[in-house]
């Protein structure tokens, strides 16, 4: 590092003064930061990126399941913000925040399939991952978009499914539903 990466540690003091703000900003919070709102929009715009790619090949794939799931998330993200405002208020117990704050973590483990990736079972996450031709640059939907990419229709009809399921699954978990 004194050589090459960072002579003075000036990226390294940077990078601990970010994550001293980050611990402290965790450490106040009556509930996490998590912005599920903006998580939903985001996926709603993912959807609709998709369904520009396949354009043509829209016959191939149904996106319907998929859309259905990301609108389930939307009104759970919205019913989380509302929540939010509430658990958040000075009379809200320490037991209703406990519960909030843990929903909002089991949400974001949700997104975890342990089966991972098609051809990269080490990437779990099914929302986010390195592309499989892409070095570490992040992929949406990477499962999805990887067999689209490929023409493989039967694996995209496979991820649609295993997608919408998963998201369907963390709508539930947000709202508090086993």
């Amino acid at each position: 590092m004194e050589k090459f990466g960072d002579p003075t540690f000036e990226y390294h003091k940077t990078a601990a003064q970010i994550w001293g703000l980050v611990a402290l900003r965790l450490a106040e919070a009556e509930a996490l930061p998590f912005d599920y709102m903006a998580y939903a929009k985001q996926l709603q715009k993912y959807v609709q990126e998709i369904e520009a790619r396949l354009d043509n090949q829209r016959d191939n794939v149904d996106l319907k399941p998929l859309r259905q799931a990301v609108a389930l998330f939307d009104a759970a993200a919205l019913l989380a913000q509302a929540e939010n405002q509430r658990v958040t208020n000075s009379s809200a117990t320490a037991e209703s925040r406990r519960d909030f704050n843990d929903r909002l973590m089991l949400t974001e483990r949700a997104f975890i399939d342990p089966d991972g990736l098609p051809r990269r079972p080490w990437y779990k996450h099914i929302i986010y991952a390195p592309g499989l031709y892409a070095g570490y640059a992040a992929e949406v939907l990477p499962g999805l978009v990887q067999a689209i990419k490929e023409k493989n229709w039967d694996e995209a009809r496979s991820q649609v499914e295993r997608i919408s399921r998963i998201i369907g699954g963390a709508a539930i978990r947000l709202v508090g539903r086993s």
